[in-house]
């Protein structure tokens, strides 16, 4: 299934919210397993330096649409409940 789905973006531009989210980012790059290609230890200082973030909101009708999607994979072709 495919869908053009309404959304809204917004640029998270506060100190406090950027760093509790990079914070997060951060400790899961600096995982031993962390098959990413980028290099560790990633620093936490450097993303709030140099990095975007965006907040990406998708309407009640997306989920919809995705909750949808995911139980036509699970019944297969020809649909069904």
């Amino acid at each position: 299934m495919r869908a053009d789905l309404r959304a809204h973006a917004r640029p998270v531009t506060d100190p406090d919210e950027r760093r509790k989210v990079f914070t997060e980012v951060i400790a899961d790059l600096n995982q031993p397993s962390n098959p990413g290609t980028i290099a560790q230890p990633a620093h936490l200082a450097d993303w709030l330096r140099v990095s975007r973030l965006v907040e990406v909101a998708h309407s009640a009708a997306g989920a919809k649409i995705d909750q949808l999607d995911r139980r036509q994979r699970r019944s297969g072709p020809g649909g069904g409940p």
